[in-house]
Formats: structure tokens, sequence, C-alpha cells
């Protein structure tokens, strides 16, 4: 069985979404709304812009970030990051990991069980997105089997 992660799915499909409304901390910033909101804000250099940004719904984040022009390099909490380098990822791995404190995230992923997660609309290119469909779901993939050990030792 496959899940087709996207937010107009059904459930855990929409829970896992970028694009659902999972309250986390990360890196000293709390209650940032949303997945989507992190990543869109990745593409601004100017600390305010990118903390507006980082404090929007996903569909405000989506649009402005999609207007925001990026090439190679993306930016985080003063940081400049190439968008190819395993700094980056590792920051997008942590990202994760914080929503993978949120419990409505962390059930869905305990939820979607041992299918297989897939993004069909996501993008492949690296150069073309923050985060392409199998960055996400080989991160999400990771996520579900750490939350389950911890359900386990429990």
């Amino acid at each position: 069985m496959v899940i087709n992660i996207y937010s107009k799915g059904r459930y855990p499909a929409n829970t896992l979404s970028n694009f659902a409304p999972n309250c986390f901390d990360f890196d000293g910033f709390t209650n940032i709304p949303c997945m989507e909101a992190f990543l869109q804000s990745l593409k601004f250099e100017d600390a305010g812009e990118q903390q507006r940004v980082l404090y929007m719904n996903a569909k405000e984040a989506k649009a402005v970030g999609s207007a925001q022009k990026w090439e190679k390099y993306l930016y985080w909490n003063g940081r400049k990051l190439e968008r190819f380098s395993k700094e980056y990822f590792s920051l997008i791995e942590n990202a994760y990991s914080a929503l993978s404190r949120n419990p409505n995230f962390s059930q869905a992923l305990v939820d979607s069980g041992r299918k297989v997660l897939l993004h069909t609309i996501g993008k492949t290119l690296r150069r073309n997105t923050v985060l392409t469909w199998w960055e996400f779901t080989k991160i999400l993939h990771k996520l579900r089997k750490a939350v389950n050990r911890k359900g386990q030792e429990r």
C-alpha cells in the first residue's frame, strides 16, 4: 500500500503534508505554524523577512516564497547554506526531527503503518525546489522508524 502525501489528502496524508498546521519549535524559534512556512523562509537572506515568512500560514508562505527568486543558496538564522550541501540537508532533517515532537504529526507517522510514503506532486530536481519529493519521503520514513522505536521503548 501507498500513501500519497498532500494537503487535501485523507488522513494521515494530509497531516504529514508540509501545509498541515503542525506547530513546532526549532532552533530558538517557537510555535512555527507549519513546515511549509519554515521551508519557504529559507529563501530569504534578510532576517526580518525570514522571520515574517516563518510565522505565516502555509498558503501565505507558499505564495510569498514562490515569488522569491533563489538559485544555489538558502539561508537560516544568519547562515548562508548551499542547497546541495550536507549542512543544508542536515538542517532540514533537524527541522523535521523537531516537527516529529508535535503529537499530531507523530501520530500520523505511526498511523501510516508500514505503507510507502510518496509525494507525487513534489519536484524531483534539487535545483528547482528547497525540498524534493524524494528527500521529503526519505526523511519521513526515517522519522517514522524513530517514532515507532520510541513507542516500543515505552
